[in-house]
Formats: C-alpha cells, structure tokens, sequence
C-alpha cells in the first residue's frame, strides 16, 4: 500500500503539466536528500510506553532518499505546490540491554533487525506577491498560504537469537504503523540576484496540543541556460514531535539535497 501510494503522488505530479496554459508558471524537480536521523521513536501497544534512540539503539544513519515537488502558478489565481519525501532506514546491530515494545521482550543478547519508514506528503495553495524589482536583472517574491500534510509511519523491530536454540520460527517481531493528516502554514522567499541564479528559503509549520511540526529549507537554484533546465542544492531540516496512536516521533531529519528539474 506504502508503495502505491508513492506511485500516485509521482504520476500526479508528472502529469501537471498537461494542464499548464500560457500564462501559466510551472515549476518541477526531482532529487535525493542525504538525510540525517536523530532523536527518539517510542511504542506504547498496552499504555507502557518504550522510548529508542534511533542512532544509538537501532542504529540508524545517514541515508539518501528522494524528494520529488511541483508547482504550479495560474496567472492571477493562487499557486499550487505539492511535494512528496518518502524515507526508509534499516539496520541490523547486537542489543546491549533487555527492552519490551508491548507484550514483545527483546533481550540483551540478541541481534535487532529494525526498518523505519517515515512519508511526508506536503500540498499547498499559496498567493504569491507581484515580483519586486530591486535592481536591473534581480528581484524578491514572497509566497504564503496554507496547506496539509499527511504523514504515515511505520516500524518492523524484529529479533534475531544468536544462540544455539534459534530454531525456524523462534523469532519476535513488532510491526506498528499510524498515519495522520495536519494543517499547515507554508511560506517562501524567492531572491533573484542575476537572471539565471536565484536563493529561495521555504518553511512549514504546525503546532497543534502536543504535536509540532517544523520544516526549513533554503536553496540556491542555477539556471546555466537561461531555462528551462535548472539545478538546485540546499540544505532541508525537518523537526517533527508526534504523538499518534501507539506510536510517538521525537527527531530531527536534517542535510543537504541536491535536485534536477524545469521551469518554464
């Protein structure tokens, strides 16, 4: 299901330009953020809660994963923004303590095979300002609006017995998955110091009872042909505190990008 749902997003956005007219901007990019994990994924199956580091218990690292958006920017009528970050860690590492995710005891001498899947769906409709000339070649527009983010989580933590009893079918698995939808507020400032380079910061935001959710990223994007080509690299954190169902996210996921994409 994960996987169909990531398709539909992509083709959605592929076929966006389909319904762009002449007076219309449309913006697309594909590209892969070397994302860092850090903080804490906790279970709570039976009302006991269990909190894991996802560095230092499951051992998770670094990771490339893709990041594909769009926009579209009807002449007159509010923008459209969609973009969608699909993350995946897996590991496998020797426990060093006894630890129980509902009635499931994982014990200090066994070996974790763990996977996490986080998926951020982002969509936005934005009004964006006339572009104010500063200068013969540059320029500053400023975008904001509100939007949604549906966000699905899911964990397998599983044992591996490194005794001589292991036996087929001795093993302990947990499986827990939530997925939530929240409101946003999105902004973004595009600077435009030459025709074919321009800096642009973007930011999401929620804060609903004890859930927050906070998404910076700044870019820089190279137009080497005057269009419609374009290359972009940046650098892209999210700060997301999460609390549905059995399942609780305290992390960061922060690092560079880099992307590929038009705009015409």
């Amino acid at each position: 299901m994960k996987r169909l749902k990531i398709i539909g997003m992509t083709l959605a956005i592929l076929i966006l330009p389909l319904a762009v007219s002449a007076q219309t901007t449309f913006e697309i990019a594909v590209g892969a953020w070397y994302v860092n994990p850090d903080g804490d994924l906790a279970f709570s199956p039976d009302g006991t809660t269990t909190s894991l580091d996802l560095e230092d218990r499951f051992g998770y690292d670094s990771e490339w994963e893709p990041m594909i958006r769009a926009k579209i920017e009807p002449e007159g009528l509010a923008g459209f923004y969609l973009k969608a970050t699909p993350m995946g860690f897996d590991s496998t590492e020797d426990n060093s303590f006894e630890f129980a995710i509902g009635d499931t005891v994982f014990g200090a001498d066994d070996r974790i095979d763990s996977e996490f899947f986080l998926n951020i769906w982002d969509a936005a409709l934005y009004l964006s300002t006339p572009f104010i000339e500063t200068g013969p070649t540059g320029g500053i527009d400023l975008d904001v609006g509100v939007g949604a983010r549906y966000i699905t989580l899911e964990a397998d933590v599983e044992r591996i017995p490194v005794d001589d009893d292991f036996i087929e079918g001795d093993v302990l698995e947990q499986n827990p998955d939530e997925s939530v939808i929240y409101p946003m507020i999105f902004a973004a400032l595009e600077m435009q110091p030459a025709d074919m380079v321009s800096v642009e910061v973007e930011g999401w935001g929620m804060a609903i009872s004890n859930d927050q959710l906070y998404s910076v990223s700044g870019l820089v994007k190279l137009m080497p042909f005057g269009g419609p080509f374009m290359i972009t690299g940046g650098y892209r954190a999210e700060f997301l505190n999460i609390d549905k169902g059995d399942m609780a996210l305290d992390s960061n996921f922060t690092g560079p990008f880099a992307e590929v994409g038009l705009k015409f």
